[in-house]
């Protein structure tokens, strides 16, 4: 088994198989690569598995690391641990692979994630209570900007809204879109109207304006977020498996 540096074509040939289980690695190879450190993993000149080191944030990297099997990501781990500090990151691991990372980390704190996806066949749309424009949010000089959406802002590529005068009442937004997948993120209902189908509404006009485009629309939610769960899978996405989101140094949640 021999781990190798910056191949990033052939990693991003290797998760492009399953798109909507790595939307971050795929943007990150495509588009930023300048912040963006790849190690893969071969085992009999094949490639088994890869990490990816986004160097580009404020305060902390962001760390993906995935394989097949637990040797694979034990040597992927070594390999990061021992040319990287692990002091201020989030590592994004599937949830088998959890212990494994905690052999090298000590997190300030563990979250699990459903990582779920749909595509166009897939999508539901649902029943809402309320009369709402939803629009794609070019300009926001014009409205109201809520303390959540200004936070997220800056890190979404496309933004969405229902609006009601200029008020947003309910919000999303698109951190990749890409060809292949699109990474749906940052829903947000305004607590006064709440209840009425808008978290639903919202997810569906972001994910079908996002399969305009891409094959598959994905997400990432707190296992223990359970409506915004059951709102997703009332408008067709399917839980495509669990992550381990660990932060060290750090305490941001998905």
């Amino acid at each position: 088994m021999k781990v190798l540096e910056n191949m990033y074509d052939e990693v991003l040939r290797y998760v492009l198989r399953e798109p909507f289980l790595h939307p971050y690695t795929i943007h990150d190879i495509r588009h930023l690569r300048k912040s963006t450190t790849v190690y893969a993993c071969y085992e009999d000149d094949i490639l088994k598995g890869y990490a990816l080191i986004f160097h580009g944030l404020r305060d902390h990297l962001s760390i993906i690391i995935d394989g097949e099997g637990d040797e694979v990501v034990s040597e992927l781990f070594e390999y990061v641990s021992f040319r990287i500090p692990l002091k201020r990151a989030i590592i994004h691991v599937p949830i088998r692979y959890r212990e494994i990372a905690l052999r090298y980390v000590k997190p300030l704190s563990l979250y699990e994630a459903y990582s779920m996806y749909t595509t166009g066949d897939m999508l539901k749309e649902p029943l809402m209570k309320l009369n709402v424009l939803f629009t794609e949010l070019t300009d926001l000089s014009s409205y109201e900007i809520p303390e959540f959406i200004s936070r997220r802002i800056e890190y979404l590529g496309k933004t969405y809204g229902a609006v009601m005068g200029n008020r947003i009442i309910a919000f999303g937004g698109l951190y990749v879109h890409e060809p292949e997948v699109s990474m749906v993120g940052s829903i947000w209902v305004d607590p006064e109207y709440r209840g009425r189908g808008l978290g639903k509404a919202i997810t569906y006009y972001v994910s079908r304006k996002a399969l305009e485009k891409s094959r598959y629309a994905c997400l990432w939610v707190n296992v223990n977020n359970v409506p915004a769960v059951r709102a997703y899978l009332g408008v067709g996405y399917r839980i495509a498996r669990r992550e381990a989101w660990i932060n060290v140094g750090v305490d941001i949640s998905p």
